[in-house]
């Protein structure tokens, strides 16, 4: 699984980075959600990284506050183990409604600098 920790890494990178700062289609919202759970399930650390990472290039001290709340809110609603997430859906829908609160906060000042 080692050899996966490169790719997992870019292709979370690419996903989040997709979430807060490309256009998507609502559309793809549940499958994308399971996606980017899988990937915060298995690279955990990684993702906490990618965080510290978007909140320290804020440069408002309000905006760093803001993107840490909304960061820690999305992940309490991340499983603590990937199998519990796939064999339990109701995990997932509850991330993704999570995941969707978030965007709605985040998305917005994120992209207006």
């Amino acid at each position: 699984m080692q050899h996966l920790s490169s790719p997992l890494d870019k292709f979370l990178q690419i996903v989040l980075e997709c979430f807060l700062f490309k256009d998507f289609e609502a559309d793809l919202l549940e499958p994308a959600s399971e996606t980017l759970v899988a990937l915060i399930c298995s690279r955990k650390e990684y993702y906490n990284h990618l965080v510290q990472t978007f909140i320290s290039n804020q440069n408002s001290p309000e905006l760093r506050t803001r993107l840490h709340d909304a960061f820690a809110t999305l992940s309490s609603g991340v499983p603590h183990t990937l199998p519990e997430t796939l064999l339990r859906r109701r995990d997932v829908s509850g991330f993704r409604e999570i995941l969707f609160r978030f965007l709605m906060n985040v998305r917005g000042f994120l992209r207006v600098k």
